[in-house]
């Protein structure tokens, strides 16, 4: 299975290097695990990752996804921490639901996903383009890398009041 930046429409120089990194780390299966990534080959974008766990949800509704780490740039830029927590406390609803949607068709998928938002959710703008890859064995994600490359952050022109 070819996986590549053209065909997942990503635009960000260091998300298509990253995507490279991971299809060279993977080789023949379909995901690397974790233990084949090394931080140090992808420093250029420590600051952005968030590590993301996926742990079943028995009884409930497929999958529980735990903020394994969370990058400084994404901590600076969200206004807050979520290493440790669970999605479900993340204190924007709207923006959580989108996470937990796009989280799962990687799970179910098993395949690198390209997400770009650009748009307010519970009051905050949004203005990224991220790239998910699952992580795992046999077939199973267990964790999903998400790498975020923030744009520009016009956030005047996005304002509810001047569109």
């Amino acid at each position: 299975m070819s996986v590549t930046a053209e065909a997942l429409g990503l635009v960000n120089p260091d998300l298509c290097r990253l995507l490279a990194y991971w299809c060279e780390r993977r080789g023949e299966r379909a995901m690397p695990q974790r233990v084949d990534l090394d931080p140090l080959d992808f420093r250029y974008m420590l600051g952005s990752i968030v590590l993301v766990d996926v742990e079943s949800n028995p009884g409930g509704d497929g999958h529980r996804f735990r903020f394994r780490l969370v990058g400084v740039h994404v901590v600076e830029h969200a206004g807050r921490d979520l290493t440790g927590r669970y999605l479900e406390d993340y204190p924007g609803q709207e923006f959580a639901e989108q996470l937990k949607a796009s989280y799962a068709a990687l799970v179910q998928g098993a395949v690198p996903r390209r997400v770009q938002r650009r748009e307010f959710y519970d009051g905050r703008f949004y203005d990224m383009e991220g790239l998910l890859l699952p992580l795992g064995a046999g077939g199973i994600v267990t964790m999903i890398m998400v790498a975020i490359a923030f744009g520009p952050w016009e956030i005047d022109r996005y304002l509810p009041e001047n569109r």
